[in-house]
């Protein structure tokens, strides 16, 4: 069984919740999505009072096994990704492999918390 709906929306003035849908899923999406990845907690990354998005780094440092997991992930067709990555493959959206494709890549090429977030 699918979900009627991945996100809603409160309309405050009817009282009526509903559908919603994102085109963009904010700044900096990839590098969020590795925060989770690499077993990070999610953490908040807008902050009201600057009207800002702000990634915080966060420790981490993936292990060998990880590495070869991560590189056998990305070796796999779309489907099988979808499949073998997602906990609810029936109801992704359409770019689910491209984003995880991109999320996977980022931590290949970064990783350990220094080389995401140099400096």
């Amino acid at each position: 069984n699918a979900p009627r709906f991945q996100s809603a929306c409160f309309d405050m003035v009817a009282r009526t919740v509903g559908p919603a849908e994102f085109k963009c899923k904010g700044p900096a999406q990839t590098c969020r999505q590795c925060r989770c990845m690499s077993g990070g907690r999610p953490a908040g990354v807008y902050r009201p009072g600057a009207a800002q998005f702000v990634v915080e780094p966060w420790a981490y440092s993936l292990r060998g096994w990880t590495i070869e997991y991560f590189r056998q992930v990305l070796q796999l067709s779309d489907a099988e990704m979808l499949m073998n990555t997602s906990t609810s493959p029936l109801v992704e959206g359409p770019g689910f492999a491209r984003e995880m494709r991109e999320c996977i890549g980022m931590l290949l090429s970064r990783p350990n918390g220094d080389l995401m977030f140099p400096g």
